[in-house]
């Protein structure tokens, strides 16, 4: 079976709002598991800002209309969803619109908090058609991942009008398995992933915040399976690691050549080759080993039995 660790990932094209990546090769159905949980993840867990009500002044609910204004409160609100918010706070933020006269709205016109960002200004949010329209709203933006259905709580302020949120500022990935190959293996399987976003997030950070999902989860389930908490394994984790380190140094420094019991004629010819430790000879070929000047056979059968013994691999 390949190996399910070898994939490689690579974009084919970037911009600010669509991104086209490739991820493989991958091991003969791995295409199908991975693709479709990063499709999943990317458009139902990455996290971004959205509005989440709006008051306006002398507006009451969601079917009234103000005089001057071309659309209703209805088809502003509709309008206000497509903005494509960045919030920096975990706390809600209030954005203010206030135009008069004659003019197009549009999103640029909105004075934003230092926590909020906005990706497309050049939305159109509606048209004052008199030159004694005015519009008034204060706008409640929050940060949330995945789809928030109206917070009728929220009516009991006077004025205030609750809105769904769909906070994702992923808004399209198709995914495409196709096949690759490496070598005489010819069914691997080769990810396309193409990634639309509202600009508010690129592509590239999104896919990475999915990856970051996707490693705590499988994580999570590791720990689970395990019964021990995950902090505690990953100290078990570093203080192993450690002494595999310490435990390596100590072997390798033990493997000098000029500290080993070789033959005077073996130990001569591989100093006087460049070869101070015998980790620096691991895995080269027999003829590769056969080759060095002045090893003869009897020597050269030497120094393979001696890597052999000390489980340094040997090509064959």
């Amino acid at each position: 079976m390949f190996a399910i660790d070898k994939f490689k990932f690579k974009a084919e094209k970037e911009t600010d709002k669509k991104g086209v990546y490739v991820i493989g090769p991958l091991p003969k159905g791995y295409g199908v598991t991975l693709g479709n949980t990063m499709r999943r993840i990317l458009l139902s867990s990455i996290e971004g800002a959205a509005v989440t009500s709006v008051k306006v002044a002398k507006v009451k609910h969601e079917y009234s209309t103000l005089p001057g204004v071309l659309d209703d409160m209805l088809s502003i609100i509709l309008k206000l969803k497509q903005l494509a918010l960045k919030c920096h706070s975990d706390k809600p933020q209030i954005i203010e619109l206030k135009v008069k006269g004659k003019k197009v709205v549009k999103a640029g016109d909105l004075k934003l908090t230092s926590e909020v960002t906005l990706a497309n200004p050049d939305l159109e949010i509606t048209e004052l058609t008199t030159k004694n329209a005015k519009l008034d709203m204060k706008i409640t933006v929050e940060k949330g991942a995945g789809y928030m259905p109206t917070d009728e709580g929220k009516r009991s302020q006077v004025g205030v009008i609750p809105v769904d949120a769909n906070f994702s500022p992923v808004k399209r990935v198709i995914m495409e398995i196709g096949k690759t190959r490496v070598g005489q293996k010819i069914d691997l399987d080769q990810i396309k992933l193409e990634i639309h976003t509202n600009g508010a997030v690129n592509p590239r950070e999104a896919v990475e915040e999915a990856s970051k999902i996707y490693h705590t989860l499988t994580k999570r389930l590791k720990s689970a399976i395990s019964g021990k908490d995950i902090e505690e394994k990953d100290e078990e984790e570093v203080k192993e690691k450690g002494k595999k380190t310490e435990k390596k140094e100590d072997t390798i420094s033990d493997l000098d050549i000029d500290k080993l019991n070789l033959s005077v004629r073996l130990t001569n010819s591989l100093l006087k080759a460049g070869y101070e430790n015998l980790t620096e000879l691991e895995g080269k070929s027999i003829e590769e080993l056969t080759e060095i000047r002045g090893l003869g056979k009897s020597s050269a059968e030497e120094l393979i039995d001696i890597m052999k013994s000390y489980k340094l691999e040997v090509k064959e």
